[in-house]
Protein backbone atom coordinates (compact mmCIF):
# COMPACT_ATOMS: atom_id res chain seq x y z
CA UNK A 1 0.00 0.00 0.00
CA UNK A 2 1.52 3.66 -1.13
CA UNK A 3 1.20 5.91 1.87
CA UNK A 4 -0.49 9.28 1.28
CA UNK A 5 0.67 12.34 3.19
CA UNK A 6 -1.64 14.83 4.20
CA UNK A 7 -2.95 18.09 2.29
CA UNK A 8 -1.32 20.38 4.65
CA UNK A 9 2.26 18.81 3.71
CA UNK A 10 1.22 19.63 -0.30
CA UNK A 11 -0.29 23.04 0.87
CA UNK A 12 3.41 24.05 2.75
CA UNK A 13 5.27 23.33 -0.15
CA UNK A 14 3.06 24.88 -3.04
CA UNK A 15 3.48 27.74 -0.45
CA UNK A 16 6.99 27.71 0.31
CA UNK A 17 9.22 30.79 0.04
CA UNK A 18 11.22 30.82 -3.75
CA UNK A 19 12.33 33.61 -4.24
CA UNK A 20 8.95 34.57 -6.18
CA UNK A 21 9.29 30.97 -8.59
CA UNK A 22 6.50 29.36 -9.07
CA UNK A 23 7.81 25.77 -8.80
CA UNK A 24 4.52 24.22 -9.28
CA UNK A 25 1.51 23.23 -11.82
CA UNK A 26 -1.86 22.41 -11.55
CA UNK A 27 -3.71 19.52 -13.39
CA UNK A 28 -7.86 19.14 -13.06
CA UNK A 29 -9.99 16.47 -13.88
CA UNK A 30 -13.51 15.95 -13.46
CA UNK A 31 -13.65 15.63 -9.90
CA UNK A 32 -12.67 19.31 -9.52
CA UNK A 33 -15.75 20.11 -11.17
CA UNK A 34 -18.07 18.17 -9.17
CA UNK A 35 -19.56 20.54 -7.06
CA UNK A 36 -19.87 23.13 -9.64
CA UNK A 37 -22.72 20.63 -10.90
CA UNK A 38 -20.77 18.98 -14.05
CA UNK A 39 -20.66 15.44 -14.29
CA UNK A 40 -17.74 13.38 -13.51
CA UNK A 41 -16.56 10.81 -15.63
CA UNK A 42 -18.13 8.09 -13.47
CA UNK A 43 -21.41 9.34 -12.96
CA UNK A 44 -21.82 9.73 -16.76
CA UNK A 45 -20.27 6.60 -17.60
CA UNK A 46 -22.85 4.95 -14.73
CA UNK A 47 -25.90 6.49 -17.10
CA UNK A 48 -24.49 5.32 -20.32
CA UNK A 49 -24.25 1.50 -19.23
CA UNK A 50 -27.62 1.90 -18.25
CA UNK A 51 -29.12 3.58 -21.24
CA UNK A 52 -26.50 0.70 -23.61
CA UNK A 53 -28.49 -2.21 -20.94
CA UNK A 54 -31.89 -0.81 -22.03
CA UNK A 55 -30.83 -0.51 -25.52
CA UNK A 56 -30.41 -4.65 -25.67
CA UNK A 57 -33.36 -5.57 -23.75
CA UNK A 58 -31.89 -8.58 -22.58
CA UNK A 59 -33.47 -10.52 -19.56
CA UNK A 60 -30.34 -10.86 -17.71
CA UNK A 61 -30.21 -8.77 -14.11
CA UNK A 62 -28.67 -5.49 -14.85
CA UNK A 63 -25.61 -6.13 -12.80
CA UNK A 64 -25.19 -9.53 -14.08
CA UNK A 65 -25.30 -8.79 -17.78
CA UNK A 66 -23.07 -5.60 -16.57
CA UNK A 67 -20.08 -7.99 -15.61
CA UNK A 68 -20.24 -9.68 -18.63
CA UNK A 69 -18.85 -7.08 -20.82
CA UNK A 70 -15.32 -6.94 -21.74
CA UNK A 71 -15.77 -3.01 -21.71
CA UNK A 72 -17.04 -2.49 -18.24
CA UNK A 73 -14.80 -1.45 -15.85
CA UNK A 74 -11.63 -1.16 -17.55
CA UNK A 75 -9.70 2.45 -19.08
CA UNK A 76 -11.34 2.48 -22.51
CA UNK A 77 -14.90 1.88 -20.84
CA UNK A 78 -15.67 5.92 -21.12
CA UNK A 79 -15.08 6.40 -24.56
CA UNK A 80 -16.27 3.21 -25.87
CA UNK A 81 -19.42 4.09 -24.04
CA UNK A 82 -19.48 7.50 -25.43
CA UNK A 83 -18.87 6.44 -28.81
CA UNK A 84 -21.01 3.58 -28.96
CA UNK A 85 -23.96 6.01 -27.83
CA UNK A 86 -23.35 9.28 -29.78
CA UNK A 87 -22.19 8.19 -33.16
CA UNK A 88 -21.23 11.38 -34.39
CA UNK A 89 -18.76 14.31 -33.14
CA UNK A 90 -21.33 16.58 -33.28
CA UNK A 91 -23.83 14.83 -31.21
CA UNK A 92 -21.11 14.43 -28.65
CA UNK A 93 -20.37 18.17 -28.71
CA UNK A 94 -24.24 18.56 -28.11
CA UNK A 95 -24.44 16.41 -25.15
CA UNK A 96 -21.37 18.02 -23.47
CA UNK A 97 -23.09 21.67 -24.12
CA UNK A 98 -26.52 19.77 -22.34
CA UNK A 99 -24.45 18.55 -19.39
CA UNK A 100 -22.74 22.44 -19.00
CA UNK A 101 -26.20 23.82 -18.47
CA UNK A 102 -26.95 25.13 -15.39
CA UNK A 103 -23.38 24.79 -14.22
CA UNK A 104 -21.34 27.34 -12.04
CA UNK A 105 -17.62 27.79 -10.90
CA UNK A 106 -18.35 26.74 -7.05
CA UNK A 107 -15.72 27.79 -3.95
CA UNK A 108 -12.93 25.90 -4.80
CA UNK A 109 -12.85 27.90 -8.32
CA UNK A 110 -13.65 31.13 -6.73
CA UNK A 111 -10.28 30.12 -4.36
CA UNK A 112 -8.10 29.00 -6.88
CA UNK A 113 -8.60 32.50 -8.83
CA UNK A 114 -7.25 34.61 -5.54
CA UNK A 115 -4.32 31.84 -6.13
CA UNK A 116 -3.85 32.65 -9.44
CA UNK A 117 -4.37 35.96 -8.82
CA UNK A 118 -1.32 35.88 -6.09
CA UNK A 119 0.65 33.78 -8.76
CA UNK A 120 1.04 31.18 -6.51
CA UNK A 121 -0.32 29.02 -9.54
CA UNK A 122 -0.02 30.91 -12.87
CA UNK A 123 -0.46 27.31 -15.27
CA UNK A 124 -3.47 25.21 -15.13
CA UNK A 125 -3.42 21.69 -17.00
CA UNK A 126 -6.51 20.21 -17.69
CA UNK A 127 -8.84 17.43 -20.12
CA UNK A 128 -12.24 19.21 -18.70
CA UNK A 129 -14.94 20.51 -21.40
CA UNK A 130 -16.07 22.95 -19.07
CA UNK A 131 -14.82 26.80 -19.21
CA UNK A 132 -15.03 27.39 -14.88
CA UNK A 133 -11.93 28.34 -14.29
CA UNK A 134 -12.50 31.19 -16.72
CA UNK A 135 -15.95 31.97 -15.97
CA UNK A 136 -14.66 31.84 -12.18
CA UNK A 137 -11.93 34.60 -13.59
CA UNK A 138 -14.51 37.32 -14.82
CA UNK A 139 -16.74 36.77 -11.85
CA UNK A 140 -14.52 37.20 -9.31
CA UNK A 141 -11.86 39.27 -9.56
CA UNK A 142 -10.89 42.08 -10.94
CA UNK A 143 -8.62 41.91 -14.24
CA UNK A 144 -7.33 38.23 -13.83
CA UNK A 145 -7.99 37.18 -17.64
CA UNK A 146 -6.09 33.99 -18.42
CA UNK A 147 -5.10 33.29 -21.30
CA UNK A 148 -7.26 29.87 -22.96
CA UNK A 149 -5.33 27.36 -24.75
CA UNK A 150 -7.99 25.15 -26.03
CA UNK A 151 -6.54 24.58 -29.69
CA UNK A 152 -2.88 22.74 -30.81
CA UNK A 153 -1.92 26.03 -32.70
CA UNK A 154 -2.48 27.96 -29.76
CA UNK A 155 -0.23 25.87 -27.79
CA UNK A 156 2.76 27.47 -29.59
CA UNK A 157 1.63 30.62 -28.13
CA UNK A 158 1.87 29.58 -24.50
CA UNK A 159 5.07 30.68 -22.71
CA UNK A 160 6.39 29.89 -19.38
CA UNK A 161 7.61 33.17 -18.27
CA UNK A 162 3.99 34.17 -18.68
CA UNK A 163 2.44 37.47 -16.51
CA UNK A 164 -1.17 36.26 -17.38
CA UNK A 165 -2.09 32.80 -15.65
CA UNK A 166 -2.89 30.65 -18.54
CA UNK A 167 -5.46 26.98 -18.71
CA UNK A 168 -3.87 24.60 -21.28
CA UNK A 169 -6.99 22.31 -22.56
CA UNK A 170 -5.47 19.18 -23.52
CA UNK A 171 -8.42 17.84 -25.39
CA UNK A 172 -9.54 20.92 -26.26
CA UNK A 173 -12.78 22.44 -26.42
CA UNK A 174 -16.48 20.88 -26.66
CA UNK A 175 -17.59 23.68 -29.00
CA UNK A 176 -15.76 22.85 -32.14
CA UNK A 177 -16.47 19.29 -33.54
CA UNK A 178 -12.89 19.26 -34.95
CA UNK A 179 -11.15 19.29 -31.85
CA UNK A 180 -13.96 17.65 -29.32
CA UNK A 181 -11.95 14.31 -27.99
CA UNK A 182 -13.72 12.22 -25.62
CA UNK A 183 -14.06 8.99 -27.09
CA UNK A 184 -11.28 6.35 -27.23
CA UNK A 185 -9.77 6.98 -30.29
CA UNK A 186 -9.90 10.62 -29.79
CA UNK A 187 -7.91 10.53 -26.47
CA UNK A 188 -5.15 8.66 -27.34
CA UNK A 189 -2.97 10.59 -28.79
CA UNK A 190 -2.15 14.13 -27.59
CA UNK A 191 -1.27 16.74 -30.42
CA UNK A 192 2.08 17.02 -31.39
CA UNK A 193 2.37 20.73 -29.90
CA UNK A 194 0.18 20.05 -26.72
CA UNK A 195 2.88 16.52 -26.08
CA UNK A 196 5.79 18.93 -26.64
CA UNK A 197 4.29 21.91 -24.25
CA UNK A 198 3.46 19.42 -21.53
CA UNK A 199 6.76 18.39 -21.90
CA UNK A 200 8.36 21.72 -21.60
CA UNK A 201 6.37 23.10 -18.86
CA UNK A 202 7.60 19.50 -17.08
CA UNK A 203 11.04 20.62 -17.41
CA UNK A 204 10.42 23.53 -14.98
CA UNK A 205 7.60 22.96 -12.97
CA UNK A 206 6.59 19.83 -10.62
CA UNK A 207 2.41 19.05 -11.15
CA UNK A 208 -0.23 18.99 -8.40
CA UNK A 209 -3.20 16.72 -9.86
CA UNK A 210 -6.59 17.51 -8.68
CA UNK A 211 -9.87 15.41 -9.61
CA UNK A 212 -8.07 13.41 -12.32
CA UNK A 213 -8.83 9.33 -12.54
CA UNK A 214 -6.29 8.35 -15.47
CA UNK A 215 -8.57 7.12 -17.84
CA UNK A 216 -6.38 9.30 -21.01
CA UNK A 217 -4.14 6.95 -22.54
CA UNK A 218 -2.52 9.76 -23.74
CA UNK A 219 -2.19 12.31 -20.63
CA UNK A 220 -1.31 8.91 -18.88
CA UNK A 221 1.29 7.99 -21.60
CA UNK A 222 3.45 11.19 -21.47
CA UNK A 223 3.37 11.29 -17.94
CA UNK A 224 4.98 7.64 -17.31
CA UNK A 225 7.66 8.59 -20.75
CA UNK A 226 8.78 11.84 -19.40
CA UNK A 227 9.12 10.41 -15.74
CA UNK A 228 11.90 8.02 -17.00
CA UNK A 229 13.80 11.09 -17.58
CA UNK A 230 15.13 12.93 -14.25
CA UNK A 231 15.55 16.02 -16.07
CA UNK A 232 11.48 16.18 -15.92
CA UNK A 233 9.10 16.91 -12.72
CA UNK A 234 12.15 17.79 -10.20
CA UNK A 235 9.58 19.46 -7.67
CA UNK A 236 7.78 15.96 -8.33
CA UNK A 237 4.28 15.23 -9.27
CA UNK A 238 1.47 15.68 -6.25
CA UNK A 239 -1.54 12.92 -6.69
CA UNK A 240 -4.29 14.22 -4.83
CA UNK A 241 -6.95 11.15 -3.74
CA UNK A 242 -10.17 11.84 -1.90
CA UNK A 243 -9.78 9.87 1.62
CA UNK A 244 -11.81 6.61 0.64
CA UNK A 245 -11.10 6.77 -2.95
CA UNK A 246 -9.31 3.71 -4.95
CA UNK A 247 -6.77 4.66 -7.96
CA UNK A 248 -7.28 3.04 -11.10
CA UNK A 249 -4.58 0.28 -12.23
CA UNK A 250 -2.52 2.95 -14.58
CA UNK A 251 -2.81 5.45 -11.41
CA UNK A 252 -1.80 3.28 -8.70
CA UNK A 253 1.27 2.20 -10.95
CA UNK A 254 2.28 5.55 -11.41
CA UNK A 255 2.34 6.24 -7.45
CA UNK A 256 4.76 3.97 -6.91
CA UNK A 257 7.60 6.07 -8.84
CA UNK A 258 10.24 7.99 -8.20
CA UNK A 259 8.76 11.53 -7.99
CA UNK A 260 5.45 10.58 -7.63
CA UNK A 261 3.62 11.45 -4.11
CA UNK A 262 -0.27 10.66 -2.98
CA UNK A 263 -1.75 12.90 -1.13
CA UNK A 264 -5.35 12.58 0.57
CA UNK A 265 -7.71 15.26 0.32
CA UNK A 266 -11.24 15.51 1.55
CA UNK A 267 -11.67 17.55 -2.44
CA UNK A 268 -10.97 20.13 -4.49
CA UNK A 269 -13.26 22.60 -2.74
CA UNK A 270 -11.77 22.06 0.49
CA UNK A 271 -7.85 22.01 -1.15
CA UNK A 272 -8.31 25.09 -2.60
CA UNK A 273 -9.73 26.60 0.54
CA UNK A 274 -6.72 25.77 2.83
CA UNK A 275 -4.59 26.83 0.80
CA UNK A 276 -6.17 30.07 -0.12
CA UNK A 277 -6.82 30.30 4.13
CA UNK A 278 -2.97 30.26 4.34
CA UNK A 279 -1.25 32.04 1.81
CA UNK A 280 -3.42 34.67 4.30
CA UNK A 281 -5.50 36.17 0.75
CA UNK A 282 -8.55 37.85 1.24
CA UNK A 283 -11.86 37.42 -0.39
CA UNK A 284 -12.40 39.31 -3.84
CA UNK A 285 -14.55 42.71 -2.64
CA UNK A 286 -16.77 41.51 -5.46
CA UNK A 287 -17.62 38.49 -3.01
CA UNK A 288 -17.39 39.62 0.07
CA UNK A 289 -19.56 42.74 -0.67
CA UNK A 290 -21.66 41.13 -3.06
CA UNK A 291 -24.49 43.46 -3.37
CA UNK A 292 -23.86 45.13 -6.28
CA UNK A 293 -23.71 41.87 -8.49
CA UNK A 294 -26.26 40.03 -6.12
CA UNK A 295 -28.99 40.01 -9.10
CA UNK A 296 -26.46 38.14 -11.45
CA UNK A 297 -24.42 35.89 -8.42
CA UNK A 298 -26.59 35.39 -5.92
CA UNK A 299 -26.47 31.11 -7.39
CA UNK A 300 -22.86 30.74 -5.46
CA UNK A 301 -24.07 31.89 -2.33
CA UNK A 302 -27.24 29.84 -1.98
CA UNK A 303 -27.17 26.82 -4.42
CA UNK A 304 -23.59 25.25 -3.41
CA UNK A 305 -23.25 21.25 -2.50
CA UNK A 306 -24.98 21.67 0.92
CA UNK A 307 -21.74 19.18 2.21
CA UNK A 308 -19.32 21.71 2.03
CA UNK A 309 -21.06 24.46 4.44
CA UNK A 310 -20.13 21.99 6.69
CA UNK A 311 -16.02 22.83 5.96
CA UNK A 312 -15.02 25.36 8.76
CA UNK A 313 -13.24 27.79 6.41
CA UNK A 314 -15.77 27.73 3.80
CA UNK A 315 -18.70 27.89 6.36
CA UNK A 316 -16.75 30.47 8.07
CA UNK A 317 -16.82 32.69 4.60
CA UNK A 318 -20.19 31.77 3.92
CA UNK A 319 -20.99 33.87 6.60
CA UNK A 320 -19.05 36.72 6.08
CA UNK A 321 -21.09 36.69 2.68
CA UNK A 322 -24.38 36.66 4.62
CA UNK A 323 -23.07 39.34 6.91
CA UNK A 324 -22.64 41.78 4.22
CA UNK A 325 -26.03 41.42 2.87
CA UNK A 326 -27.29 41.90 6.16
CA UNK A 327 -25.34 45.06 6.93
CA UNK A 328 -27.59 46.91 4.06
CA UNK A 329 -30.74 45.25 5.37
CA UNK A 330 -33.38 47.36 7.07
CA UNK A 331 -34.35 47.17 11.09
CA UNK A 332 -37.82 46.92 11.15
CA UNK A 333 -40.10 45.93 14.52
CA UNK A 334 -36.78 44.05 15.85
CA UNK A 335 -36.02 42.12 13.18
CA UNK A 336 -33.60 42.57 10.27
CA UNK A 337 -35.43 42.94 6.83
CA UNK A 338 -33.26 42.06 3.66
CA UNK A 339 -32.99 44.68 1.30
CA UNK A 340 -36.24 44.74 -1.37
CA UNK A 341 -34.32 44.18 -4.52
CA UNK A 342 -32.71 41.33 -3.60
CA UNK A 343 -33.08 37.83 -4.90
CA UNK A 344 -35.14 35.48 -2.50
CA UNK A 345 -32.65 32.80 -2.32
CA UNK A 346 -30.66 35.36 -0.94
CA UNK A 347 -33.30 37.09 1.57
CA UNK A 348 -34.31 32.94 2.32
CA UNK A 349 -30.53 32.69 3.60
CA UNK A 350 -30.16 35.66 5.31
CA UNK A 351 -33.24 34.83 7.72
CA UNK A 352 -32.09 31.28 8.39
CA UNK A 353 -28.46 32.95 9.43
CA UNK A 354 -30.33 35.21 11.70
CA UNK A 355 -32.90 32.50 12.90
CA UNK A 356 -35.84 34.35 11.46
CA UNK A 357 -37.09 30.88 10.37
CA UNK A 358 -40.73 32.30 10.26
CA UNK A 359 -39.62 35.32 7.32
CA UNK A 360 -37.57 32.75 5.81
CA UNK A 361 -41.18 30.79 5.06
CA UNK A 362 -42.88 33.91 3.78
CA UNK A 363 -39.75 33.79 1.27
CA UNK A 364 -40.38 30.40 0.37
CA UNK A 365 -43.87 30.35 -0.08
CA UNK A 366 -43.22 33.72 -2.68
CA UNK A 367 -40.52 31.78 -4.39
CA UNK A 368 -42.64 28.29 -4.75
CA UNK A 369 -45.53 30.39 -5.68
CA UNK A 370 -43.09 32.17 -8.38
CA UNK A 371 -41.95 28.15 -9.33
CA UNK A 372 -44.32 26.11 -9.71
CA UNK A 373 -42.49 22.86 -11.09
CA UNK A 374 -39.01 23.71 -9.42
CA UNK A 375 -38.23 20.26 -8.07
CA UNK A 376 -35.51 21.80 -5.75
CA UNK A 377 -37.16 25.13 -4.39
CA UNK A 378 -40.27 22.48 -3.43
CA UNK A 379 -38.09 20.68 -2.14
CA UNK A 380 -36.51 23.29 0.08
CA UNK A 381 -39.70 24.64 1.51
CA UNK A 382 -41.09 20.92 2.28
CA UNK A 383 -37.58 20.47 3.82
CA UNK A 384 -38.20 23.64 6.01
CA UNK A 385 -41.90 22.90 7.01
CA UNK A 386 -41.04 19.80 8.23
CA UNK A 387 -37.77 21.29 10.40
CA UNK A 388 -40.52 23.17 11.75
CA UNK A 389 -42.78 20.60 12.48
CA UNK A 390 -45.61 22.20 10.35
CA UNK A 391 -46.85 18.95 9.13
CA UNK A 392 -50.83 20.52 8.71
CA UNK A 393 -49.49 23.09 5.82
CA UNK A 394 -47.08 20.29 4.50
CA UNK A 395 -49.66 17.24 4.33
CA UNK A 396 -51.23 20.32 2.11
CA UNK A 397 -48.71 20.76 0.11
CA UNK A 398 -47.71 17.74 -1.19
CA UNK A 399 -49.88 16.49 -3.18
CA UNK A 400 -49.98 18.93 -5.84
CA UNK A 401 -46.06 19.94 -5.66
CA UNK A 402 -43.10 19.67 -7.85
CA UNK A 403 -41.78 17.59 -5.60
CA UNK A 404 -40.63 14.02 -6.89
CA UNK A 405 -42.46 10.78 -6.75
CA UNK A 406 -39.64 9.53 -4.05
CA UNK A 407 -39.34 12.60 -2.11
CA UNK A 408 -43.37 13.04 -1.70
CA UNK A 409 -42.65 10.25 0.17
CA UNK A 410 -40.45 10.86 2.10
CA UNK A 411 -42.14 14.17 3.25
CA UNK A 412 -45.39 12.03 4.03
CA UNK A 413 -43.41 10.64 6.88
CA UNK A 414 -43.71 13.63 8.44
CA UNK A 415 -47.35 13.69 8.33
CA UNK A 416 -48.31 10.51 9.96
CA UNK A 417 -49.43 9.01 6.68
CA UNK A 418 -48.20 5.61 6.64
CA UNK A 419 -50.41 4.12 4.47
CA UNK A 420 -49.85 6.91 1.80
CA UNK A 421 -46.36 6.70 2.30
CA UNK A 422 -46.80 2.93 1.02
CA UNK A 423 -48.95 3.58 -1.53
CA UNK A 424 -46.24 6.49 -2.78
CA UNK A 425 -43.41 4.62 -2.42
CA UNK A 426 -44.49 1.43 -4.48
CA UNK A 427 -45.54 3.77 -6.94
CA UNK A 428 -41.96 5.01 -7.33
CA UNK A 429 -40.21 1.42 -7.48
CA UNK A 430 -38.96 0.45 -10.68
CA UNK A 431 -37.68 3.83 -11.86
CA UNK A 432 -34.15 5.03 -10.95
CA UNK A 433 -32.09 2.68 -9.35
CA UNK A 434 -30.86 5.52 -6.40
CA UNK A 435 -34.52 6.67 -6.29
CA UNK A 436 -35.69 2.70 -5.61
CA UNK A 437 -33.67 2.10 -3.24
CA UNK A 438 -34.86 5.20 -1.23
CA UNK A 439 -38.09 4.70 -1.95
CA UNK A 440 -37.74 1.25 -0.36
CA UNK A 441 -36.54 2.89 2.66
CA UNK A 442 -38.91 4.76 3.02
CA UNK A 443 -42.01 2.35 2.98
CA UNK A 444 -39.68 -0.03 5.27
CA UNK A 445 -39.93 2.94 7.95
CA UNK A 446 -43.80 2.80 7.36
CA UNK A 447 -44.46 -0.87 7.77
CA UNK A 448 -42.21 -0.53 11.55
CA UNK A 449 -44.82 2.15 11.93
CA UNK A 450 -47.18 -0.04 11.31
CA UNK A 451 -46.19 -3.71 12.86
CA UNK A 452 -45.60 -4.99 9.59
CA UNK A 453 -42.47 -6.78 10.33
CA UNK A 454 -42.11 -9.71 7.22
CA UNK A 455 -42.83 -6.63 5.21
CA UNK A 456 -40.47 -4.68 6.84
CA UNK A 457 -37.89 -7.14 6.86
CA UNK A 458 -38.50 -8.09 3.01
CA UNK A 459 -37.99 -4.50 1.94
CA UNK A 460 -34.63 -4.29 3.95
CA UNK A 461 -33.50 -7.66 2.45
CA UNK A 462 -34.32 -5.99 -0.91
CA UNK A 463 -31.65 -3.27 -0.05
CA UNK A 464 -29.20 -5.46 1.96
CA UNK A 465 -28.77 -7.48 -1.64
CA UNK A 466 -28.70 -4.23 -3.70
CA UNK A 467 -25.96 -2.92 -1.83
CA UNK A 468 -23.88 -6.20 -2.48
CA UNK A 469 -25.08 -5.76 -6.44
CA UNK A 470 -25.81 -2.64 -8.11
CA UNK A 471 -22.85 -0.56 -8.72
CA UNK A 472 -24.95 2.77 -9.19
CA UNK A 473 -25.49 3.00 -5.22
CA UNK A 474 -22.14 2.14 -4.05
CA UNK A 475 -21.55 5.88 -3.03
CA UNK A 476 -25.13 5.53 -1.22
CA UNK A 477 -23.98 2.37 0.63
CA UNK A 478 -22.86 3.82 4.41
CA UNK A 479 -26.03 6.12 4.48
CA UNK A 480 -27.98 3.15 3.03
CA UNK A 481 -26.74 0.39 5.79
CA UNK A 482 -27.22 3.06 8.45
CA UNK A 483 -31.15 3.06 8.05
CA UNK A 484 -30.85 -0.14 7.10
CA UNK A 485 -29.23 -1.14 10.83
CA UNK A 486 -31.79 1.11 12.60
CA UNK A 487 -34.65 -0.35 11.12
CA UNK A 488 -33.25 -3.63 12.12
CA UNK A 489 -32.93 -2.40 15.43
CA UNK A 490 -28.89 -3.11 15.28
CA UNK A 491 -27.43 -0.25 16.94
CA UNK A 492 -23.72 -1.04 16.89
CA UNK A 493 -23.82 -1.48 12.95
CA UNK A 494 -26.23 1.66 12.97
CA UNK A 495 -23.59 3.47 14.87
CA UNK A 496 -21.03 2.21 12.94
CA UNK A 497 -22.01 2.79 9.58
CA UNK A 498 -23.44 6.00 10.45
CA UNK A 499 -20.18 7.10 11.28
CA UNK A 500 -18.64 6.19 7.92
CA UNK A 501 -21.52 8.20 6.13
CA UNK A 502 -20.82 11.20 8.38
CA UNK A 503 -16.82 11.38 7.63
CA UNK A 504 -17.37 10.78 3.90
CA UNK A 505 -19.55 13.19 3.90
CA UNK A 506 -22.82 11.39 2.76
CA UNK A 507 -24.70 12.15 5.56
CA UNK A 508 -25.04 15.98 7.70
CA UNK A 509 -25.83 15.93 11.22
CA UNK A 510 -28.41 18.13 10.54
CA UNK A 511 -30.34 15.79 8.63
CA UNK A 512 -29.32 12.73 10.65
CA UNK A 513 -31.24 14.56 13.43
CA UNK A 514 -34.59 15.03 11.47
CA UNK A 515 -34.67 11.70 9.28
CA UNK A 516 -37.48 9.56 10.36
CA UNK A 517 -35.15 6.45 9.91
CA UNK A 518 -33.35 7.20 13.00
CA UNK A 519 -36.59 8.13 15.17
CA UNK A 520 -36.21 5.62 17.28
CA UNK A 521 -32.56 6.68 18.57
CA UNK A 522 -33.18 9.97 19.31
CA UNK A 523 -33.49 9.61 22.98
CA UNK A 524 -30.73 6.97 22.46
CA UNK A 525 -27.58 8.17 24.83
CA UNK A 526 -25.13 6.58 22.31
CA UNK A 527 -26.90 8.09 19.38
CA UNK A 528 -27.04 11.37 21.26
CA UNK A 529 -23.52 11.40 21.90
CA UNK A 530 -22.11 10.79 18.54
CA UNK A 531 -24.46 13.86 17.23
CA UNK A 532 -22.98 16.02 20.24
CA UNK A 533 -19.62 14.88 19.14
CA UNK A 534 -19.96 16.02 15.94
CA UNK A 535 -21.38 19.02 16.39
CA UNK A 536 -18.53 19.70 18.37
CA UNK A 537 -15.82 19.11 15.88
CA UNK A 538 -17.34 21.24 13.38
CA UNK A 539 -17.07 24.19 16.04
Amino acid sequence: MVRSDTAEHLVDLVLQESGGAINYALFLGAGASLTSRVKTAEQMVEVWRNRLYKQKATKMKYSDWLVKQDWYGSDAEYGYLFSRLYDEPAQRRDYIGQILEGCYPNWGYLYLTSLLQARIFNTVFTTNFDDLINEACYLYTDGVRPIVCAHEAGALNIRLTSTRPQIIKLHGDFLFDSILKNTGSETENLTENMRNKFAQFGQEYGLVVVGYGGRDGSVMGILENLLTDSQFFRHGIYWCLRSGDKPRMRVAALLKKDRVHPIAIAGFDELMAMMRDKAGLSLPATVANPMKVAEERSRIFCSGAQALAENPIIRKDIEKVLDGLGKVAKKRGGKVVPAAELPLKLKIAIAKRNGDWDSALEYMKLEVSGKEDDSECAFDYADTLARLGKTAVLKEFIPGSALDEVNKGYFLLFVGDDEAVIRQATSALGGDEVESWVARINRAIAYKRLGRKSKMNKDLDEIEDGMKSEPSIKFYVPALKAGVAALRRDKKGMLKALREALNKGYLRIKDVELYPVFEDYRNDADFKSLINERKKAKG
